[in-house]
């Protein structure tokens, strides 16, 4: 889907080319369309995160199952022998339609034609797979244990329980999900409603929600939601759009986990790495 905006602006630039004999305003209004669209552009990828770096980090994660399929391990350090199936959906995601790794998503799919389930997680809202409200928890389960060399691959999955989130408006990435889900159809106040909610947890680093409490560290991942949600709200929110991109450009090491200096803390992991590629590449309009 990064190609998408490529794409757009060069089928601007021609249809403004092949219909040059229409009025005048017809032309001034497809060519303030086509400006208004580059500068967005210039805006989401200013940024020192560039794709191919994180196209080849999630690449670097791959191990080989058997000849047919192949999984990405959640991350180097933390969980290194680890594949879960709903990330690895949203890898797949991005490895084909962003980083263009057609042969490494085609090994991915396999695996997930292998092991499939009927939840991807939240990330089903954030690509416009249906999902029902309420949010509720989930909880991991491992599927199987695969041998590779020396090693064993652990494949887990997740699955949605019935324990409904009542206090989601305490975590910054439920509060994110509902507001695009609240978007997608088409109720534009309860997205402002859940915008509001996310302003309060932003305190000028990171989003200092229920999970922060736990961990005394911001998780990268929820700015990287951020970035997204604003950029579905529009040219309005572009001015968050750039707060978010400034702070997540800022984390040095780039990692999961982040402390107020904005020092990276622990290693990457691949959905920290997806949900950024998607908030700062993937061109989305609702």
């Amino acid at each position: 889907m990064i190609r998408a905006k490529s794409l757009i602006a060069l089928l601007t630039i021609s249809l403004i080319v092949s219909i040059a004999y229409i009025d005048t305003v017809h032309m001034l209004s497809a060519t303030y369309a086509f400006r208004h669209r580059v500068a967005r552009k210039a805006l989401i990828t200013n940024t020192s995160l560039s794709l191919q770096s994180i196209c080849k980090f999630l690449s670097a994660q791959f191990v080989m199952l058997n000849d047919c399929l192949g999984c990405l391990r959640e991350s180097p350090i933390i969980e290194p022998n680890t594949c879960y199936i709903q990330t690895n959906w949203l890898c797949m995601h991005v490895l084909k339609y962003l980083c263009g790794y057609d042969e490494l998503a085609n090994y991915i799919e396999r695996f997930l034609d292998r092991f499939i389930v009927d939840f991807y997680d939240y990330y089903q809202i954030l690509l416009g797979k249906p999902f029902s409200l309420p949010l509720t928890t989930v909880k991991q389960v491992i599927v199987e244990s695969i041998n590779v060399g020396e090693n064993k691959i652990i494949i887990k999955k997740l699955l949605r329980t019935n324990e409904v989130y009542y206090d989601y408006d305490k975590y910054a990435n439920l509060i994110i999900y509902k507001a695009i889900l609240n978007l997608r159809y088409g109720d534009k106040e309860s997205t402002m409603s859940e915008v509001e909610k996310l302003k309060r947890l932003f305190d000028g680093t990171g989003f200092r929600d229920l999970s922060y409490k736990s961990l005394h560290k911001y998780e990268t991942y929820k700015l990287a939601l951020a970035i997204y949600l604003y950029r579905l709200l529009g040219r309005d929110y572009d001015a968050y759009v750039r707060r978010y991109v400034k702070l997540i450009n800022s984390i040095k090491p780039f990692a999961t986990l982040y402390d107020e200096r904005l020092n990276g803390v622990g290693d990457l992991n691949i959905e920290t790495a997806c949900l950024t590629a998607i908030a700062l590449y993937e061109i989305k309009d609702m």
